[in-house]
């Protein structure tokens, strides 16, 4: 068993520790010289989890521009340290697109020359990048539950990658995130939850989704719990230690992920962000001005 000194929990949902349902990422630290090797190694392990691969100097920077960000806007709380990043009594926040997409210290984090040449040389062709930039915000209490991203962004390629950035170090108590293991291997999964996408409404069954109408949960989660669903799937939860200042975690539309619940006063603040080749089609929904769930409602009969 993995010996830690506090419960582990997921979507309120106390994680069996047992080496059979719960591990540690694979470190992957060659990657960062040799990106020609990404796909192999995500199509093997369903991830890909490079320590230091950004510089350690503009993830801080972001850091700290986010928190003055928060910090103004007064949802912190006050005498405390910024760094300390401690929530004011009450507030709630879990999402915030709107900070990040007009960051420049975050837009230069994950958008710059080394990230796009990087990814460039893992395409093997030109990449380009969403131009959406997805900042989780959360406090004290419940993580994401589990979900692969293909059903939020699958009108382009499904040659699309996600890289989870924490800003800052995330120790387990804090609620980092969590990839369930070999989940890219569930063909049955990838052929009827893995065809969906959240902004087809049913037609003929007002306001419902067809995600939901083919009995996952409406905000695309597979399940909202992650004991169940690892019962059912098989695999173990996996994580790190602590992610670290500087750590990526990539993986592709059909892994399977969610996050542990934060169990601290700290808020844990982590980007998601979405890289293809640029020969490729791109999901409409989040390029351009104007973007967003809302822009590109479909309507199908379910």
């Amino acid at each position: 068993m993995v010996v830690i000194e506090f419960e582990l929990r997921s979507g309120k949902k106390l994680l069996d520790t047992n080496p059979d349902k719960f591990g540690f990422l694979r470190e992957s630290n060659d990657l960062r010289e040799h990106p020609d090797r990404v796909m192999d190694r995500i199509a093997e392990d369903g991830f890909a989890y490079i320590p230091g691969f950004h510089e350690s100097e503009l993830v801080l920077r972001a850091r700290k521009a986010l928190l003055e960000s928060l910090q103004e806007e007064g949802v912190l709380e006050p005498g405390t340290p910024l760094d300390a990043a401690i929530s004011k009594s009450g507030v709630t926040m879990s999402f915030r697109p709107d900070i990040a997409n007009t960051s420049e210290p975050i837009q230069s984090l994950v958008y710059s020359e080394h990230a796009m040449s990087w990814f460039s040389r893992v395409f093997n062709e030109p990449a380009v990048h969403y131009d959406f930039t997805w900042l989780r915000v959360v406090g004290n209490g419940q993580g994401t539950w589990p979900h692969c991203d293909i059903v939020y962004m699958g009108r382009g390629t499904r040659q699309l990658y996600t890289m989870w950035t924490p800003l800052g170090n995330i120790p387990l108590k804090q609620g980092g995130l969590i990839v369930l293991d070999n989940s890219h291997h569930q063909k049955e999964l990838h052929a009827s939850y893995g065809q969906l996408d959240v902004d087809v409404m049913c037609s003929n069954e007002p306001n419902k989704n067809e995600v939901e109408a083919h009995g996952f949960h409406r905000s695309g989660a597979i399940d909202i719990d992650p004991v169940k669903l690892r019962d059912e799937l098989g695999g173990r939860w996996l994580t790190a230690r602590e992610f670290r200042v500087g750590d990526a975690l990539i993986f592709g539309m059909d892994t399977v992920h969610a996050s542990l619940d934060n169990q601290t006063e700290s808020i844990r603040l982590s980007l998601d962000t979405r890289y293809q080749r640029a020969s490729d089609p791109i999901d409409e929904r989040w390029v351009g001005e104007a973007r967003g769930h809302n822009l590109e409602k479909r309507e199908t009969i379910c």
